[in-house]
């Protein structure tokens, strides 16, 4: 009966435990890391048809606290591609399934106004894709389709929207070249990388910069193997961030030749190379600053005098360091010097083979994506972490089951036009909308038909808590027939409202609503009977150890089983009812002593494998 003493804990957080729709974020939990919750764990929900990460918060910090939502775009293996946003608590607060394949979701600005935009199309193409660049406004409505020009399709690695209105994209476009001069054909075949600025107004192409006519192929780090066919052609540049500068210059960064290259934007030609076999800086730190490799994400700071950007340390076919960082860069233009600043790693030394992203927030601090694989952490300006937030287990990382190219984090005000989900089901009203930033509130409204349309009544109002919130909704406070739910913002002002729900209680028990659904418990009579039982259970538990094997037996209690219960415990009465939640906590209790962690095992947590 070890398992009693947790039971009975766990009943006095039941009311709070049971006001949650969503699960939270799992906190720092070894178990989920090693795998044992599957390699994504997820939730569902009732009124929204969608899967949601539960995210492990490793470390957390009132430093990360902002009001910037996470933008990722899960995909992988074992899941399809999902862009979503998360809110500082690290539950989502949208995601999509309209789309083949998402990557670069992120916040950006096109008319004065701040927009999402994302890149979708085929990337089972060695690393790069084929497809479009989408503009979304904020009310998530498609508003622009961009094309890569001069018929070319567009790539997944950048679509970066300048001040001026214009649009950065990357090319990789197949062409026949001579590669005798690395061992191969002299018919070969090539991905060339390319880039392109596109006005988005026009359509039109403004400037086209072709790696082929500047760098050689002796400058890659790639060798050529068994590609260069025209059913395999050789990646050897793979052009992945630009970016532009007020001179009208680019800074593009390529990944197979390790290189940051400065190019000019009325000749095409590099003005600078950063990094790589054609380096021209010289080292202050001892190789730090410039033994990159398979970076990714270059981008100005500070004036244009500091580079930041993320060293993968190598890639799928070979690792050059022990792990992956972000770095800092102090440039010296005048003595042609770099100086590492400031270097961002994990306590736990993380390897991405690919992708993955540094941003430098507007509070100073960075955020570090670490693309291959599925989390992400946010560092102060030191390089002290922060916080860190697992949506795969640590175990499965290098496995390519869940990934995000890029992670950013920027405000947003999501309003859509589509009206809230609700769902009512065993005498609880569940709401959620999808997309919507301002809801601080849900009211629930009842109507009897006879009163007509103009006769809602005011039922209860509750705060909105993560995606999806639960309203009791049963005879105790509900006579009417209809129901709807209306979004307020804190301000107490309408947002938007559910459509009316049907809530015949003729369908449902009385035994079923009191055991599932009731949220009075002092009137409960039988749930009264059940923890009084467990009391006089308890108090008899307790006493039987202390006269046998004293005090110190009791001490030593397994603590553990205790915080395991509590989660359990709410999670397992929402789901089964009060009665069968506390069989299932019983039950997990048993367990415990040979390890498993009740929490976990939620039926709603998916092992990530079907």
């Amino acid at each position: 009966m070890p398992f009693i003493p947790a039971t009975l804990i766990a009943l006095l957080i039941l009311v709070a435990s049971l006001a949650h729709a969503d699960l939270l974020p799992y906190d720092n939990d070894p178990e989920y890391d090693d795998g044992s919750y599957g390699s994504y764990p997820k939730q569902t929900f009732k009124s929204f048809d969608i899967e949601a990460p539960r995210p492990n918060v490793v470390h957390r910090s009132e430093g990360c606290n902002s009001r910037a939502y996470t933008f990722i775009a899960p995909r992988g293996k074992i899941i399809p591609a999902t862009p979503m946003i998360l809110d500082q608590n690290q539950q989502m607060v949208f995601a999509s399934r309209e789309y083949q394949n998402v990557y670069d979701f992120r916040v950006q600005q096109w008319r004065g106004k701040p927009h999402l935009t994302l890149w979708t199309g085929k990337d089972q193409v060695r690393g790069h894709g084929t497809g479009d660049y989408r503009i979304l406004d904020s009310s998530y409505k498609e508003v622009k389709r961009v094309q890569a020009g001069n018929g070319m399709k567009g790539d997944l690695h950048e679509f970066l929207i300048t001040e001026k209105g214009t649009a950065l994209i990357t090319v990789y476009h197949v062409v026949e070249v001579d590669l005798g001069s690395v061992g191969g054909p002299k018919k070969g075949y090539i991905y060339e990388s390319i880039f392109q600025e596109m006005d988005l107004e026009t359509d039109e192409i403004l400037f086209q910069w072709v790696a082929r006519e500047h760098y050689d192929f002796k400058d890659t780090y790639r060798p050529l193997g068994p590609d260069g066919t025209k059913q395999k052609p050789w990646d050897w540049f793979h052009i992945n961030s630009i970016e532009k500068d007020p001179k009208g210059n680019f800074l593009i960064s390529a990944r197979y030749t390790h290189s940051l290259t400065y190019i000019d934007g009325e000749s095409t030609k590099p003005i600078w190379i950063l990094g790589g076999k054609r380096n021209e800086f010289t080292d202050l730190s001892d190789g730090k600053a410039t033994n990159f490799a398979g970076q990714h994400d270059a981008r100005w700071h500070n004036g244009y005098q500091v580079i930041t950007l993320f060293d993968n340390a190598g890639d799928y076919d070979k690792q050059f360091a022990d792990e992956s960082r972000g770095i800092r860069l102090r440039m010296d233009f005048k003595e042609m010097n770099v100086k590492l600043e400031v270097e961002y790693k994990t306590p736990q030394p993380r390897f991405a083979a690919s992708q993955a992203s540094m941003q430098v927030l507007p509070s100073g601090n960075v955020l570090l994506g670490y693309g291959f694989n599925g989390f992400f952490a946010e560092f102060a300006h030191d390089g002290k972490l922060l916080c860190e937030v697992h949506f795969e287990a640590a175990s499965a990382f290098t496995s390519g089951d869940i990934q995000s190219y890029r992670t950013s984090k920027k405000p947003w005000i999501g309003k859509p036009q589509n009206p809230p989900d609700a769902v009512f089901e065993k005498g609880v009203v569940y709401v959620s909308w999808n997309g919507a930033t301002e809801v601080y509130q849900w009211m629930l409204q009842a109507l009897d038909p006879s009163w007509g349309e103009a006769g809602y009544r005011a039922v209860d109002t509750v705060v909105k808590d993560g995606f999806e919130t639960a309203i009791p909704c049963d005879e105790a406070n509900v006579w009417e027939r209809y129901v709807r739910v209306v979004a307020l913002n804190r301000n107490g002002t309408e947002l938007g409202m559910s459509k009316k729900l049907d809530i015949d209680y003729t369908d449902m028990t009385r035994l079923e609503k009191t055991w599932s659904n009731t949220r009075d418990y002092s009137t409960n009579v039988f749930t009264v009977v059940i923890i009084l039982f467990l009391v006089l259970i308890a108090v008899f538990y307790f006493w039987r150890r202390m006269n046998t094997s004293g005090t110190a037996r009791v001490r030593g209690i397994r603590v553990g089983s205790v915080s395991e219960s509590l989660g359990s415990m709410g999670d397992a009465m929402r789901e089964k009812g009060i009665l069968g939640g506390l069989l299932s906590a019983a039950s997990r209790g048993r367990r415990s002593s040979s390890g498993l962690n009740g929490r976990g095992k939620y039926t709603t947590v998916s092992n990530g494998e079907a």
